[in-house]
């Protein structure tokens, strides 16, 4: 067996059987395809039945979960994931006259991308995609920041790649070698904020090869305004980051700058789980990170060393202050500043990686 596609499906079945068909429609690569149903109201059998691929039912338990499940019964020499609501690409893409660089047609994609990894041995690929916001029906093709190799001691793979869109925040645009996942015992953690991201970051800490290619992978959908992350699940999903950020710094000493991207890290996802929020239900969100034991830690890092880590020159006081204010459990002070910050334009859109790329 090739390659194992896993989907988790919950109350998608809408767009399942589309997502389904993109994946059956590639050619030359023997494939089996894992539909994990994560507990929806109708069962995903119940409307969905052909002997190509298998259903899963599991208990409701998240995304994580299912793709749990769908990694234990994978049998593919490579596996990847798709979600229900979004598919493959099957022809040579123009969006907004931006098309493949190769020309390739999508049918191949599997194929390609396979043979390509058993000739160099790499451990992921990951490839570009195409974003479709469904309020607006707009279309834009994302790209990678990276090209080629890239490995973690490589000095040009730079935290911010860790909250680019098409590098490693997803893993729908990315095939895996499933012994190297094996190897390692890598799977996600129950996080209900950017686990994906999560996921690939263990991936490279435990030493994978990764490889950015210009093709395009998916059709990702995706509704501003419908879904609000709690603002817990977001925090703990930046922590999540820190604490790699700061295993990486530990074990590798060509990583020690990421000490500093943890603490960075540490606040600005404080911020942004507050972001939006009126200033009194700022305060909550704050006053429970004050009691996080790792996070104070954190910041007595940016008190100690305030330009350690790559940000913004104009943003590397105010979020020193923060520190030190929050380090004296001033909850109050620090969601006024928040709510400055976001009347001078920052908000939840504002892409960590924008707010932290050095501006020497």
């Amino acid at each position: 067996m090739d390659i194992s596609v896993i989907i988790p499906c919950y109350n998608s079945a809408d767009s399942l059987e589309r997502a389904v068909a993109s994946v059956e429609a590639q050619e030359n690569v023997e494939k089996e395809i894992i539909i994990v149903d994560d507990g929806s109201d109708v069962p995903v059998q119940s409307v969905m039945e052909s002997n190509d691929y298998r259903v899963l039912r599991i208990p409701h338990s998240g995304v994580s979960a299912a793709r749990n499940k769908g990694l234990e019964e994978a049998q593919g020499e490579f596996v990847t994931f798709l979600d229900a609501d979004d598919f493959l690409v099957e022809t040579e893409n123009a969006v907004n006259g931006v098309s493949h660089a190769t020309g390739a047609t999508a049918n191949n994609l599997y194929h390609d991308i396979i043979e390509f990894m058993r000739e160099k041995e790499y451990d992921i690929v990951c490839g570009d995609y195409i974003r479709q916001d469904l309020s607006t029906g707009e279309k834009t093709v994302v790209r990678s920041l990276l090209e080629g190799q890239v490995r973690l001691e490589n000095i040009d793979t730079d935290f911010t790649a860790f909250f680019t869109p098409g590098s490693f925040c997803y893993v729908w645009n990315k095939i895996y070698r499933k012994s190297f996942l094996e190897k390692h015992d890598l799977k996600y953690d129950a996080i209900r904020f950017a686990e994906d991201r999560d996921f690939n970051s263990r991936c490279l800490l435990c030493g994978a090869s990764a490889y950015f290619t210009d093709r395009i992978f998916a059709e990702y959908h995706f509704r501003p305004d419908v879904g609000r992350v709690a603002p817990d699940a977001i925090f703990d999903g930046f922590l999540r980051q820190s604490q790699v950020f700061r295993e990486m710094s530990e074990e590798r000493d060509y990583c020690r700058a990421y000490a500093y991207q943890a603490a960075y890290t540490s606040a600005f996802g404080l911020f942004f789980a507050a972001a939006g929020l009126p200033k009194s239900e700022k305060k909550t969100v704050i006053d429970k990170a004050l009691s996080d034991d790792f996070f104070m830690e954190e910041m007595k890092v940016l008190t100690r060393y305030p330009r350690g880590a790559q940000t913004k020159r104009g943003m590397r006081w105010g979020v020193l202050i923060t520190a030190v204010l929050l380090r004296m459990r001033a909850a109050g002070f620090v969601a006024w500043i928040f709510t400055f910050a976001e009347k001078k334009g920052l908000s939840r859109k504002n892409s960590p990686s924008g707010l932290m790329n050095e501006n020497k």
